[in-house]
């Protein structure tokens, strides 16, 4: 009897590490509704928006494309975006990411103006809480990353998606990231659906909108010299910056 039961307790352990590995995913691809509250985004609008009764809230699509070492976020292409008089006040950036090497190519909009640049995938200091959530029929923990002393950001992500990926280029966890959110709520981003299926580097189409890949410091100084250093800095500390 005790080797029966020995032998039965051996098959349920390699069925349920069976079940486990056949459940992590490798490649496939994400599709995010972003929610932006122009109001907590732009405090400096609220009059404004309260006067014409406009509707605060704006919501893009992205999908996010990857397998094990590559991923794509960008626009979506087959859902409309919510149309609306603040629609020019949200980004629609992209990333490309090369997951083996750490390396990413961002392409930046800023209100119809492109440009391209390359960069380390930035690191940053995650707090894995015990708060779980199930986002897109998937268990998700929470995560916190205290970016300085005014702003904290919060992610919830699935270990049952094995590349370390996310919206917006944030990653870092261990896990794809399918819930952001900023702590005022002016921006959340969450997994409406996730498509499991091969996605090989021909399937990734990154449309540049510029032919020079700049660094780092030129696009600072280009974004400067256009923009003039304030509002340069405050351009980007808004969009680009504020996930990095």
């Amino acid at each position: 009897m005790q080797r029966i039961l020995l032998t039965l307790s051996f098959f349920v352990v390699c069925f349920s590490c069976f079940t486990n590995v056949c459940a992590q995913i490798h490649s496939g691809t994400i599709l995010f509704e972003r929610k932006t509250n122009i109001i907590k985004k732009y405090p400096e609008l609220s009059d404004f928006v309260n006067e014409f009764g406009a509707d605060k809230t704006v919501s893009d699509y992205f999908t996010l494309q990857f397998n094990d070492s590559i991923s794509f976020y960008s626009p979506s292409n087959d859902i409309q975006t919510s149309e609306g008089m603040f629609n020019s006040f949200t980004e629609n950036h992209s990333y490309l990411d090369n997951l083996n090497h750490k390396t990413r190519i961002t392409q930046l909009d800023m209100g119809g103006e492109y440009f391209l640049f390359s960069e380390v995938i930035p690191k940053k200091q995650w707090k894995i809480t015990d708060s779980k959530r199930k986002i897109a029929d998937f268990k998700c923990r929470k995560a916190i990353w205290q970016k300085n002393d005014s702003t904290r950001i919060y992610a919830w992500f699935t270990e049952e998606i094995i590349p370390e990926i996310g919206p917006e280029g944030v990653t870092g966890l261990p896990g794809a990231i399918l819930g952001l959110a900023t702590e005022n709520g002016s921006m959340v981003y969450f997994a409406q659906s996730v498509t499991v299926q091969p996605i090989d580097k021909s399937d990734i189409n990154f449309s540049y909108k510029k032919k020079k890949v700049m660094q780092l410091n030129e696009l600072i100084q280009k974004i400067n010299a256009l923009l003039g250093e304030k509002e340069g800095k405050e351009k980007l500390e808004k969009e680009l910056f504020y996930w990095r």
